[in-house]
């Protein structure tokens, strides 16, 4: 009997309990104004045009991060659009730290240079001689930095050589 009083007793002290309901982060103007900081920063950085902006947001952003308030709840959808402003912020402050490499360019032209060659040729012994030049190239260049934009165009001139290489190839018997 005592412990169905004891029991009855947390019950009554539980339900006059005047605890608040979880606030709805969807609602709650602290978390919407966190995703929006961190959009802005990220709107900011990708606006920048050399380094020195990026580091001037970024450091104001870390202040803020490191001074934000702490006990802010974020719904999951919060945290999704949290995470692609962050990666977006990442990616525009990296493509900005690094600007296309000169020596990337001139071994960009050479590449685009093989990649006419290769696509002019019309035998096979053509395109050996071709790809030769292209190894050669690519030993020579095989140290070279590239920003990722070069990255990228480097890619779709390779991707074009290789076309033109392989219909040069499957063409001959």
């Amino acid at each position: 009997m005592k412990q169905l009083g004891v029991v009855a007793f947390a019950v009554v002290l539980g339900a006059c309990s005047k605890q608040a309901a979880p606030k709805d982060p969807n609602q709650d103007p602290a978390s919407r104004a966190v995703v929006e900081k961190l959009e802005a920063y990220r709107d900011e950085v990708c606006a920048c045009q050399d380094a020195a902006c990026v580091g001037q947001v970024t450091e104001a952003r870390e202040a803020w991060l490191t001074s934000s308030q702490p006990g802010v709840t974020l719904s999951e959808d919060q945290q999704r659009a949290r995470d692609v402003a962050n990666a977006a912020f990442t990616e525009c402050a990296t493509k900005v730290a690094t600007p296309d490499n000169p020596a990337a360019a001139q071994a960009l032209t050479a590449l685009a240079g093989l990649r006419d060659e290769m696509c002019a040729c019309q035998d096979k012994a053509c395109a050996d001689r071709v790809t030769e030049k292209f190894m050669a190239m690519g030993e020579q260049h095989k140290d070279t930095k590239a920003s990722d934009a070069q990255m990228k165009t480097a890619g779709e001139i390779a991707e074009a050589y290789g076309k033109c290489m392989g219909a040069l190839y499957g063409a001959t018997p």
